[in-house]
């Protein structure tokens, strides 16, 4: 799952976090990262570096309704499974 911070951090930039399932089905971060803004180039530039640094691929990969994130994951992760979190689309309206 993929969500980020919308700006609420001292650098007031886009912070990043990437959450997985671990074996206890307990939430852990696995990835952060922050950014200067939310673009789909900045999205594909963290996504690559995240497959480089884990050489894994998500089965399912959660979003909100964010344009420029659906883009970057239909091409960085083509083969997982993308949904959007309808908490999340909720909130941002």
């Amino acid at each position: 799952m993929y969500d980020n911070t919308c700006k609420t951090n001292y650098y007031n930039r886009p912070l990043l976090i990437f959450v997985v399932p671990d074996n206890n089905l307990k939430t852990r971060i696995m990835a952060q990262a922050v950014v200067n803004n939310k673009t789909q180039f900045s999205y594909e530039w963290v996504f690559k570096c995240i497959k480089k640094a884990t050489s894994m691929l998500p089965r399912v990969f959660i979003t909100d309704g964010d344009l420029a994130v659906n883009s970057a994951v239909m091409i960085q992760f083509s083969n997982s499974f993308h949904i959007h979190c309808i908490w999340h689309i909720w909130v941002d309206c």
